[in-house]
């Protein structure tokens, strides 16, 4: 049974669902259910949205699958001040209040991805490769966030908090959606003994689509997720996790018989092979006043890719990139009005590839398919420290300052500040304010990248930039947030209204706003 049968025939044994969500309504007068609506992203300690000062965004399961959210894509297009842009022929940009994807950071359950091929491609391919049904809820923060999360986080940042173990059971279910369809499930084994353990899958499928002779990339994408937890004793536990990801696709481009280059007339298909592997643990427990906590993760993006037209291998590209990160954090809780978060960093970045080619500082060359191409590779290092304090000044008046120190080995030190303040007017009704800077790191491909690709007669060349300084953005401020309660029923969804109310401005690398310089080089036949 082929993998279309077998979707279809679990579409209709899932009739009898075996894994829901039962919501209760408001009826006649019945008071409304005030929940809590916490945020762990803005402040990396839990609490209430009404309280943190910046402008924040938080949408539940409950809340997407209301709304009628199919994937990740969809829920993100229900949030304010973020914006959806197709990039590619399978990715979307992601931009926060109008700032390039590439200043939007993007995290899951706290942890990076590894990077992509190009700064324009950050964030482009990763909500594809989230299944919603895993997902407990996204939280979104707009505005500079480097005083806590460092580089990239000059628009804001998105947080996909990924379920955590719950009761013993499973679920099943299936997607059919426009352009692809997925299979997905997991097993949940509960609390049994001191562990705690679950496993996902998502089996996907992406339809091939023609348009006037050329197709989008298609084929299945595999994802299985692995994560458990050790409970100690009350106050410590141990939290571990391991996942998987490969993506197979093809691409089809119909070439012109009217053209005058012998290239532009051939048809040309592409084949792409990705992998992503991503593991971490994670040391945690409180003592005394103290909630601490130790984390080591690490992210692999493996990529392969080649062109052929008919008889003939036109190019091809291997790379791959690696994050390795290590954070110790501690929260101490001076007293119930007085908390204090401070913590470390250190994180790797490697890659490695013919996207670098001679640019980077390992050298050597890589033969396939009857091709040879330069392959290089480069690391960059940096460590953090940072600090913030968390005051409620009166029973009215919330108070977070912070501050982070990132040093880069490709551009030194880089100091990072942020003030809120937080005004309760009335029950429903609080102003906001805050203040601060963020700034985005060179990535290795924008320092070291001197990519070839053969396209027919011509060849492109990208070369890197070894001197870039980093992006810096501006202070910002936010103003008003007024929640309004409908009687009879949940207030759907917690979020800030905010307004800029002095201007933000972007200052590029050194040499321009290019991170990148582009020659085309034209051989002759």
């Amino acid at each position: 049974m082929n993998y279309r049968n077998y979707t279809a025939l679990l579409a209709v044994l899932m009739t009898t669902s075996l894994y829901g969500t039962i919501e209760g309504a408001a009826v006649g007068n019945e008071e409304p259910v005030q929940l809590k609506d916490v945020i762990v992203t803005a402040t990396k300690t839990e609490e209430e949205v009404k309280t943190v000062p910046q402008a924040v965004e938080v949408w539940t399961q409950e809340n997407l699958q209301r709304m009628g959210a199919a994937n990740v894509r969809s829920a993100l297009q229900l949030a304010n001040n973020v914006n959806l842009a197709r990039a590619g022929m399978t990715g979307n940009a992601v931009m926060i209040r109008g700032m390039s994807t590439n200043h939007s950071l993007i995290l899951v359950d706290g942890k990076r991805y590894a990077g992509e091929d190009t700064d324009v491609t950050t964030n482009v391919y990763a909500l594809e490769r989230l299944d919603l049904s895993d997902i407990e809820r996204i939280e979104i923060v707009r505005g500079p966030s480097s005083s806590l999360y460092g580089s990239d986080a000059m628009g804001g940042v998105i947080n996909i908090i990924i379920k955590k173990n719950k009761k013993a059971g499973g679920y099943v279910g299936t997607w059919l959606g426009g352009r692809e369809q997925a299979l997905y499930g997991g097993v949940l084994t509960g609390k049994v003994g001191k562990l705690n353990l679950d496993v996902n899958y998502n089996l996907t499928e992406v339809r091939k689509a023609d348009r006037d002779g050329d197709s989008n990339m298609y084929g299945p994408r595999r994802y299985v997720d692995f994560k458990g937890r050790c409970q100690f004793d009350e106050t410590r536990g141990l939290s571990f996790g391991a996942s998987y990801m490969k993506e197979q696709y093809g691409s089809f481009s119909e070439g012109d018989p009217t053209a005058m280059s012998a290239s532009a007339r051939d048809d040309m298909t592409e084949w792409y092979d990705n992998n992503r592997q991503s593991y971490f643990v994670k040391y945690d427990g409180y003592h005394s006043k103290n909630d601490y906590e130790f984390q080591n993760d690490y992210n692999r993006l493996g990529k392969k890719s080649r062109k052929k037209t008919p008889g003939v291998w036109q190019d091809f590209d291997h790379s791959k990139y690696e994050t390795y990160v290590v954070e110790v954090k501690n929260t101490y809780h001076v007293d119930e009005h007085h908390t204090v978060t401070y913590g470390g960093e250190y994180r790797k970045q490697k890659a490695g590839g013919t996207r670098l080619g001679t640019g980077a500082g390992n050298r050597t060359e890589e033969t396939y398919l009857g091709m040879t191409k330069p392959y290089g590779s480069a690391d960059v290092k940096s460590y953090a420290f940072y600090v913030q304090d968390e005051w409620n000044l009166t029973d009215i008046l919330f108070f977070v300052p912070s501050l982070r120190y990132d040093h880069h080995d490709s551009f030194g030190g880089e100091l990072s500040p942020r003030t809120g303040l937080t005004y309760a007017m009335s029950k429903n009704s609080r102003i906001k304010t805050n203040y601060g800077a963020g700034y985005r790191a060179p990535s290795i491909i924008e320092l070291y990248s001197h990519m070839d690709r053969n396209m027919g007669r011509m060849q492109i060349q990208v070369w890197g930039n070894e001197h870039l300084d980093p992006e810096k953005s501006g202070p910002s401020i936010s103003g008003l947030r007024q929640k309004k309660i409908r009687r009879g029923r949940r207030s759907p969804i917690s979020t800030t209204r905010s307004m800029t109310l002095s201007p933000r401005s972007t200052r590029a690398a050194s040499d321009g706003l290019s991170a990148t310089s582009t020659s085309i080089l034209t051989r002759p036949p």
